[in-house]
């Protein structure tokens, strides 16, 4: 079975505390991006010489591509909540220069962005496992983040 999804997150890159990355839409799943994880990606970043808002948005686009590895030929559409705007095209050329690899055939017009809404299932989702009611998630290792930046 095919799904689109909404992809949405609870705490911003850039804000105190974990970052919460889900999707939803007949399936969901979610990401964990601990404080620790996003300061030392953001510094690495930075002493490659990218600008802070660049570094945060290309952490959020390694969490939003693990959030979505897994899934990747079960999905038809894949709407990314606008978290960071003006960045959308940085996001989308990072995730597809990385789905391209493991998935060539994959359709780059299968990412979209849009406002996803308080009333998403994927903010539902985020939230849950922010709160600790879901448990359907992974924590992302500083590794594996690292490795795609």
């Amino acid at each position: 079975m095919r799904h689109n999804v909404q992809v949405d997150q609870s705490i911003k890159i850039e804000q105190p505390g974990n970052t919460v990355l889900a999707f939803s839409n007949g399936i969901s799943f979610a990401v964990v991006v601990s404080p620790d994880i996003k300061h030392e990606a953001i510094r690495i970043l930075r002493a490659r010489g990218k600008s802070r808002d660049v570094a945060r948005v290309l952490v959020f686009a390694a969490g939003v591509y693990l959030l979505l590895a897994d899934f990747l030929d079960s999905l038809d559409l894949v709407v990314v909540d606008t978290e960071y705007v003006g960045y959308d095209a940085l996001i989308k050329a990072f995730l597809l220069r990385h789905i391209w690899q493991e998935h060539p055939m994959f359709d780059g017009q299968c990412i979209m962005f849009a406002q996803v809404g308080k009333k998403s299932p994927a903010h539902a989702k985020a939230n849950a496992v922010r709160r600790r009611q879901d448990k359907d998630y992974r924590k992302l290792q500083l590794q594996e983040v690292i490795r795609l930046l």
